[in-house]
């Protein structure tokens, strides 16, 4: 992490002299079931139409640089069940048109992300997080770009 102080958590990039003695002050994943936790607050928040949008982002990848917080990207994630491959175009293609035409919340997601200063991005990953297709919705135009688990996670760090 760039210019990381003594008093910068690793993970997070929390700011504090107690960071370390506090960390279940720092949110993170640590249920083992797979409930989705915010599914019935977002079918409920769905029926009151008259205008009225909700859309949840996915995950805003974001770094500390010089002790402020700094956006670098927004990301909708979307996993990839099977184990087939090559993975068909078809497929790639209707996710795109999901985002892109069907759903408003591409655009939603786009026009967050203006907002920040940064690129959106889906991220198709499969179940086992060995593969990742990324599509960049700033550029509907643009192709996948497939990567392996160690070429995503360099990326990942290079943002």
């Amino acid at each position: 992490m760039p210019n990381q102080t003594p008093d910068q958590c690793p993970t997070c990039g929390r700011m504090s002299e107690d960071w370390a003695t506090n960390r279940e002050r720092v949110k993170g994943f640590i249920r083992d079931d797979r409930e989705n936790r915010t599914h019935d607050y977002t079918k409920w928040r769905g029926l009151f139409g008259g205008g009225a949008c909700v859309s949840d982002l996915d995950a805003i990848e974001w770094r500390v640089v010089d002790g402020k917080i700094t956006p670098r990207m927004v990301l909708e994630l979307t996993r990839l069940d099977g184990d087939k491959s090559p993975l068909p175009a078809a497929y790639l293609a209707a996710i795109k048109t999901r985002y892109h035409v069907r759903d408003g919340q591409g655009k939603s997601v786009v026009h967050f992300a203006r907002m920040l200063g940064v690129r959106a991005i889906i991220v198709l990953f499969r179940h086992d997080l060995t593969e990742f297709w990324l599509h960049c919705l700033n550029k509907p135009e643009s192709d996948w770009r497939h990567m392996n688990k160690i070429e995503y996670r360099l990326w990942l760090e290079s943002l």
